[in-house]
């Protein structure tokens, strides 16, 4: 039976290259959205969702980004970081920190840039249901179709990952929301010394043997990556 995690990542470490000049002083997570910052607004859903311990990797504006986590993180909320130079990617950023991570439990990592709120509930449950190593938060990709594209089949598995804006074929297709869940056998595939990709390491390895999980829902959520989306998502930003 798995163990729910209990530790999150966020990720964190990005240079924010799309929204400057606005991110050459500010670290994305710290952008302001509504009446408080993308990282304010995770780490409280996160503490709310009973999380345990948080871990950030820092790189752009790392003691910043430190400094005003540990300023606003909720109480009862444990936080670790994983300083990275040079930048080691999504892949990369997971395997260094895996050493703070609760030993052989799994951990849920959430893209530092995205602003959401779902029932943390639905994906824990789903995620306890089948016997893959790994459960991918999935939207409905109509209106969001220059994301990331994935096909889902009725069975909850995903059968291809397509580049944004790709039609990724047979199945019903849905966008990456950038929160997933890896058991231990999962994240330590990943290596702590080098830049190098989740999707490709894991994900795709996964897919190729049909072991790749996917739960579809439909909830606020909002990727911070470019200035066209980051003023979309004040308009109307998540509760």
């Amino acid at each position: 039976m798995k163990t729910p995690p209990k530790t999150a990542m966020l990720m964190s470490a990005g240079l924010g290259t799309r929204l400057r000049p606005l991110t050459e002083y500010l670290p994305k997570p710290m952008l302001p959205l509504g009446d408080r910052t993308l990282l304010e607004r995770n780490l409280q859903f996160l503490a709310a969702a009973g999380f345990q311990r948080v871990v950030l990797n820092l790189h752009h504006r790392g003691e910043t980004l430190r400094d005003f986590a540990l300023k606003v993180c909720p109480p009862g909320l444990a936080l670790d970081f994983s300083p990275e130079d040079p930048i080691l990617g999504s892949g990369g950023g997971i395997g260094r920190a895996a050493s703070l991570f609760f030993p052989d439990e799994p951990v849920l990592v959430v893209n530092g840039d995205n602003a959401f709120s779902f029932d943390w509930r639905t994906l824990a449950s789903f995620h306890a249901g089948h016997d893959d190593a790994v459960s991918l938060l999935l939207l409905p990709a109509s209106g969001r179709e220059d994301l990331r594209t994935m096909a889902l089949d009725d069975g909850g598995r995903v059968r291809s990952i397509c580049k944004e804006g790709a039609d990724p074929g047979p199945g019903r297709p849905c966008v990456f929301s950038g929160i997933y869940i890896l058991e231990p056998e999962a994240h330590n595939l990943l290596p702590a010394d080098r830049c190098c990709s989740v999707v490709e390491l894991v994900f795709r390895p996964l897919l190729a043997v049909g072991g790749l999980r996917g739960l579809e829902l439909d909830f606020p959520w909002y990727d911070i990556g470019t200035w066209e989306r980051y003023a979309r998502a004040q308009l109307n930003p998540p509760k």
